[in-house]
């Protein structure tokens, strides 16, 4: 069992437009079977509005994780209030490598390249 806090981006800038970013945290399992309770949980942060370089300090724990194995999956979001929300990058952290470093900043890419935007991800063990 794991504790997963995300703890801050950066480089959340596009042109002259300061973003709404947003992060969803999903739990990539190796395991084969789940019980409907124990299905992996998908973890939305809140908005944080017009800032460079967000801080969300929110905490999930996931539980039956093989951290040799399984990852988690994170997409940066950007708000929209007058359309379609705009996914600004994902990054995958190995739960092995985080839970040995305990802190660590990923850089996002998107389709074709790195992004220059950044997540800080932190995990602990229960």
């Amino acid at each position: 069992n794991v504790r997963v806090t995300a703890l801050r981006g950066r480089g959340f800038l596009k042109e002259d437009d300061v973003l709404d970013v947003y992060l969803i945290i999903k739990l990539n399992s190796q395991r084969q079977t789940y019980r409907l309770e124990d299905q992996p949980p998908t973890w939305r942060t809140a908005t944080i509005k017009d800032d460079t370089m967000p801080q969300w300090n929110e905490t999930k724990d996931y539980f039956y994780i093989e951290p040799a194995r399984d990852f988690l999956r994170v997409d940066v979001w950007e708000e929209n209030a007058h359309s379609k929300d705009e996914c600004l990058g994902s990054a995958n952290f190995s739960l092995e490598k985080l839970l040995r470093k305990r802190f660590l900043e990923m850089e996002l890419g998107d389709e074709s390249s790195l992004t220059k935007s950044y997540v800080t991800l932190m995990c602990v063990r229960l």
